[in-house]
């Protein structure tokens, strides 16, 4: 069963700046086009809320490649000291009882189970 990430940067107003949008356009395109290109993935949207613009992507099939991937688009883009990926896994009882794990920054390894 494949995986996905999210990539959270945070913004600075609600819903971002007009140059954040801009931003999160282009890292949703780089990091999907990256994933794609090392075959580990694919980009599967993004949107922008309150505090952080997200980045999805999906059928991971290697984490620690796929991270090593949004960590290298992250940092061309001077973002990876303010970002955040995090691996969502599926249970395969439960589809829709996901687990997210922090995998980025790596001193936070919490797991966090839906409600």
């Amino acid at each position: 069963m494949t995986a996905g990430l999210i990539v959270r940067v945070p913004v600075t107003v609600a819903f971002g700046t007009d140059d954040e949008f801009d931003l999160r356009v282009r890292l949703e395109r780089d990091l999907g086009a990256a994933l794609a290109a090392a075959g580990v993935g694919d980009g599967a949207g993004s949107e922008i809320g309150t505090s952080h613009m997200s980045l999805h992507c999906v059928n991971i099939t290697d984490t620690a490649a796929a991270l090593g991937v949004a960590k290298d688009v992250l940092a061309r883009a001077g973002l990876l000291a303010r970002a955040e990926v995090v691996l969502e896994t599926r249970s395969k009882a439960d589809p829709d009882d996901p687990t997210w794990q922090v995998l980025w920054p790596s001193a936070q390894p919490v797991v966090a189970r839906s409600a």
